[in-house]
């Protein structure tokens, strides 16, 4: 009931800007030939000059609101996608360093990497989280590192600066939107040390521009969303440029990654 309420509010929000596009074009149209003082409904509506154009402009005016709309949706949808290609690259990078170091840990910070490189990308309205299971309990800890990181790489000395709630709602749904897909048995025990890396991220965007997601996206896969979303995904095959050996002790080189050991 909720998502097919959110549809009917969707659809009847593209009508009334469609009507107040066509009385502002309208009204638009004939104050440019009638003087404001001498304009009345009964004279606006006995005159028909001005009202060829008119009408074909008015008639015009949702197809065109669908084309820019689709336009919008289109361009998020490809900074989203370059976005995903770098969290695959940040993903694979992650797991050269970790699965031969520590596979027990490896699974989370691929994860984590990858969900880290989609923050900027990600979708910060409350809705969102609360469709995706978030705005419950929230990793304080990683949202204060993580706001400490773009205070000293944002490039400016001086704010104005996002608010850390801002970041800590893109980070949260990045987290729960953001999929890991390994390939190629990346963590069976004795996989050459010098294989490829292959993973896959995928991001479930969603579309915000009402009645475009219809077309562009898909119903969102978290039970009673009221929006739609599109899945984009990148793929990436990075080599692992391990230490020849066959002694698992000995890939480490004398490295402790682990802070716990």
């Amino acid at each position: 009931m909720n998502a097919v309420s959110e549809c009917f509010r969707s659809v009847a929000d593209v009508w009334i800007v469609w009507a107040a596009c066509i009385v502002a074009l309208v009204v638009t149209t004939r104050s440019a030939t009638i003087r404001l003082k001498s304009l009345c409904w009964r004279r606006l509506h006995a005159d028909e000059r001005g009202v060829g154009y008119t009408v074909a402009l008015s008639l015009i005016i949702p197809f065109y609101m669908v084309v820019l709309a689709t336009i919008i949706e289109s361009t998020q949808i490809l900074v989203v996608k370059m976005g995903t290609v770098y969290a695959a690259y940040s993903a694979a990078r992650s797991a050269i360093v970790w699965v031969p170091a520590n596979p027990r840990l490896a699974i989370g910070k691929i994860n984590a990497a990858a969900a880290q490189a989609m923050t900027p990308f990600a979708a910060n309205h409350p809705r969102y989280l609360a469709a995706s299971g978030g705005g419950g309990a929230t990793d304080a800890a990683g949202d204060e590192s993580y706001y400490k990181a773009y205070r000293q790489y944002a490039g400016a000395t001086s704010g104005p600066w996002a608010p850390p709630d801002y970041l800590a709602r893109k980070r949260e749904y990045a987290q729960r939107a953001t999929t890991v897909i390994a390939h190629d048995d990346l963590f069976a025990r004795g996989a050459p040390t010098d294989a490829d890396v292959r993973l896959t991220v995928r991001y479930e965007m969603p579309l915000d521009v009402p009645a475009v997601g219809r077309f562009l996206g898909h119903r969102s896969p978290w039970p009673g969303a009221a929006f739609f979303t599109r899945t984009i995904e990148s793929t990436v095959t990075l080599q692992k440029e391990g230490v020849q050996s066959d002694n698992p002790d000995r890939l480490k080189l004398g490295i402790v990654y682990d802070s716990n050991n």
